[in-house]
C-alpha cells in the first residue's frame, strides 16, 4: 500500500480504465507501482453512474432500465392495495432513490 497524507491506494482494488475511441486502437498499457501490477477494468460503476472504456452509454441505460422497471412493477402492484393519497407517497418513496 501506499500511504501518504493518511491516504492509502490498495492495489487489490484499485483499477485503471483506458479510455478509446473507434478510431484510434487501444494500446497495451500496463500501470504499477514497486513491481505490483494494477488490474485494467473496462467497466465500473462510479458515483452510481455505470462508466466504460468506449464512453458509451448502454451498460448505465440497461442498469437503470433494470431499476426503473422494477420501481414500475413495484407501484404497480402496491396500487391497487391502498388509498390513493399513501399510494402517491409509495411512488415518490420508491422513485426518488432511483
Amino acid at each position: 500500500m501506499i500511504q501518504s497524507n493518511r491516504i492509502q491506494l490498495n492495489f487489490y482494488k484499485t483499477n485503471f480504465m483506458q479510455f478509446t475511441t473507434k478510431n484510434i486502437p487501444q494500446i497495451d498499457l500496463d500501470i504499477g507501482y514497486v513491481n505490483k501490477l494494477i488490474s485494467k477494468a473496462y467497466d465500473t460503476k462510479l458515483a452510481g453512474i455505470y462508466v466504460d472504456s468506449t464512453r458509451l452509454w448502454k451498460n448505465h441505460v440497461e442498469q437503470i432500465t433494470h431499476k426503473l422497471s422494477l420501481a414500475c412493477y413495484t407501484v404497480r402492484s402496491v396500487k391497487s392495495l391502498c388509498h390513493r393519497k399513501h399510494w402517491r407517497w409509495f411512488a415518490m418513496l420508491i422513485f426518488i432513490p432511483l
